[in-house]
């Protein structure tokens, strides 16, 4: 009990996903709950049948026809129902979330170096740099731009969703 209560504590605050700070975050957010409800159909789905055949006594007599679709409806149909739902519903989430950012928008350029973040603001032809620190003004679309020239890091700002990996 204590340790699901532990692990429990990491689901709120600032650098929680599932607290979305955005419209693509709560989009995103939408999709794990979806997600998390299909699996567990599917799940359960799953449980069900493993339940009913261990129970079930192999008899002759019984209609071995209803078995056989008893299986494959729910082992394969359902399932793949759910599963292509769920991809149908995440991949109409992609364009509005890859989409440019409207014109005149701030535009923020983060370099991973080896060992820190280069992180520059460009609005209106004025540029300001800083190290490890990513300032975001509530409400205004920023349209972020990733590189790296040495390493492999890993771009993530929990509250706002979708992690990026950047490449040399």
């Amino acid at each position: 009990m204590t340790g699901a209560a532990f692990l429990l504590c990491g689901c709120s605050g600032s650098q929680s996903a599932l607290e979305p700070a955005g419209p693509q975050a709560e989009s995103l957010a939408n999709l794990f709950w979806w997600m998390t409800a299909g699996t567990g159909v599917v799940w359960l789905g799953m449980i069900a049948l493993t339940v009913y055949a261990i129970r079930v006594e192999p008899d002759p007599k019984r209609n071995a026809h209803r078995a056989k679709m008893l299986i494959v409806a729910g082992g394969t149909v359902v399932p793949t129902v759910v599963l292509a739902g769920l991809l149908i519903y995440g991949l109409s989430l992609m364009p509005p979330m890859l989409a440019a950012a409207p014109e005149g928008s701030l535009k923020i350029t983060v370099l991973g170096e080896q060992w820190w973040w280069r992180v520059l603001y460009e609005k209106d032809g004025k540029t300001v740099e800083l190290a490890n620190e990513i300032r975001i003004p509530v409400g205004e679309p920023v349209q972020f731009e990733l590189m790296s020239s040495n390493v492999i890091h890993a771009f993530w700002i929990p509250a706002l969703g979708g992690k990026r990996d950047m490449i040399p």
